[in-house]
């Protein structure tokens, strides 16, 4: 993620961080169905300005005051799995009052769903608790997990992050 030379450093875009990743997991030859996915996103807190990439991972949501969240979507496969992959970038602009929530793929029950007719929908009582204050939204989305009925077979570990751009 970041390269020093001598008394400098760069720190790597992450597209290149997560493709840069890749070559390392392909090159091991892992066996089977073995892979990773992850969301890299670096904010800059001087200027608010997130970038991200994704390989793989749920769309990190954005969540604005008086709007609808918003699933932030951009491409990138699996990591592990595609030698050549490449991965895209985005950069946003936050503003005071942005929550910005990351989640593994075991929290997709609670938080939303795909329809073939409709596309992607946020559930009702995850849009619910978007509005509350972070710390607050994530005790909602830890009710939500520990309340969620799944079978046995659908039992998926759950990995939840949320930041709150907070006025000056």
């Amino acid at each position: 993620m970041r390269e020093t030379r001598y008394n400098n450093y760069r720190i790597f875009p992450p597209a290149e961080a997560i493709k840069n990743l890749n070559i390392k997991l392909t090159s091991q030859k892992l066996s089977g169905h073995q892979f990773a996915t992850c969301c890299y996103c670096l904010l800059n807190v001087k200027t608010l300005q997130l970038t991200f990439a994704r390989a793989g991972h749920p769309y990190p949501v954005l969540i604005r005051p008086g709007a609808e969240p918003q699933q932030l979507e951009i491409r990138g496969s699996l990591l592990g799995v595609f030698e050549n992959a490449d991965y895209l970038q985005q950069t946003i602009q936050l503003v005071p009052g942005d929550k910005l929530l990351l989640y593994s793929d075991g929290a997709e029950p609670f938080i939303g769903g795909f329809d073939d007719l409709t596309g992607f929908h946020f559930n009702e009582q995850f849009l619910e608790i978007t509005k509350l204050p972070v710390v607050e939204m994530m005790d909602g989305l830890k009710s939500l997990a520990h309340n969620q009925t799944v079978k046995p077979s659908e039992v998926d570990d759950i990995t939840a992050v949320c930041l709150q751009i907070l006025s000056p």
